[in-house]
């Protein structure tokens, strides 16, 4: 019996001369062959069998049965969009090392970008109002400023008193006052400024002698404090 000749039907039946019927999931190829289907078409990839795609180097399969780039060494944070070229997602770049780092606007001083414009302090500082990484001192700093972790460091005009708290200088000292402020001395009860010194009062004024302390009068020489506080003459004769 006389069949007919096809030079290329793999994967078929030849009905004709050259006329080749492919195989179902097969279909003629640019060569006039049988080649396999993949459904959908197998994008950077060979279609070896029906359905069956042999992803090209530098791709891989995904769950999906697709080629997809491979990135070598990852693509965390990032689109692998060729092979090992990872694109970084918005709110994020590479660093040295090739990988998608998170970016926080203004930086992150003192602290760790955890996310796109999500800051982390470091351990023993605090978000300020302004989201700023600033110096936390546990103990407070009184009169100061909290130039590092439980480092307090004084304001012009003051001096440590503490290892967390600043007192005022008065420069003329304060002598029977209190200095509050820099080179501001509050006088104590029974004193009163003058020329800058807390002076006490006599409410007596103290003729013939010198106020010597708040209601306490020193007589002059010839003169002798009386019963009444006041500093009367002295007859020798």
């Amino acid at each position: 019996r006389c069949t007919p000749h096809c030079d290329k039907c793999t994967r078929g039946t030849c009905i004709a001369p050259n006329v080749c019927k492919c195989s179902t999931d097969y279909a003629l190829n640019a060569t006039g062959d049988c080649a396999p289907v993949c459904k959908p078409a197998c994008k950077n990839g060979e279609c070896i069998a029906p359905n069956k795609c042999n992803c090209f180097p530098g791709y891989q399969e995904n769950t999906n049965g697709d080629c997809v780039p491979k990135c070598e060494n990852g693509c965390e944070n990032g689109v692998c969009h060729a092979p090992n070229q990872c694109a970084c997602k918005n709110g994020y770049k590479k660093d040295a090392s090739g990988r998608c780092r998170p970016i926080c606007e203004g930086g992150c001083q003192h602290g760790i970008c955890r996310a796109p414009n999500v800051c982390e302090c470091s351990k023993g500082y605090h978000k300020s109002n302004n989201k700023t990484c600033m110096p936390f001192c546990d103990d407070g700093c009184i009169n100061g400023n909290c130039v590092e972790p439980n480092v307090c460091k004084c304001k012009q005009g003051y001096e440590n008193e503490s290892y967390n708290s600043c007192r005022p200088i008065c420069k003329q000292h304060c002598t029977n006052g209190e200095c509050i402020a820099p080179n501001l001395c509050a006088c104590n009860k029974g004193y009163e400024m003058v020329n800058e010194k807390c002076l006490p009062i006599c409410s007596s004024s103290c003729p013939n002698g010198r106020c010597v302390a708040p209601d306490t009068c020193e007589c002059n020489k010839g003169f002798l404090k009386s019963a009444s506080n006041v500093c009367d003459p002295v007859c020798t004769s």
